[in-house]
């Protein structure tokens, strides 16, 4: 079991920012904290878009093993690709 909150989380910690940089969320407190399995082939949670000064944050599901997962591009041009989301 996951939430949306434990899984930013650990994106935010591997993109180098915390909690403090995020500008706006779509998400509410319990959409953040609502629990669901992060292992099932299907969406799980719910839909969001989260933006912080340096990057978009969102919802994917990792094509090999079907997990749910955080996904993030940068929020301003700074000419490295995106990979295929969800690989």
């Amino acid at each position: 079991m996951a939430s949306w909150r434990s899984l930013i989380t650990a994106a935010l910690v591997e993109q180098g920012e915390t909690w403090a940089d995020v500008e706006y969320n779509t998400l509410s407190d319990r959409g953040l904290d609502r629990e669901f399995d992060d292992e099932l082939e299907r969406r799980a949670g719910e839909p969001f878009t989260m933006w912080t000064k340096e990057r978009v944050y969102f919802p994917i599901i990792r094509s090999g093993d079907g997990f749910t997962r955080v996904g993030s591009v940068p929020r301003h041009p700074n000419y490295e690709p995106t990979s295929h989301i969800g690989d």
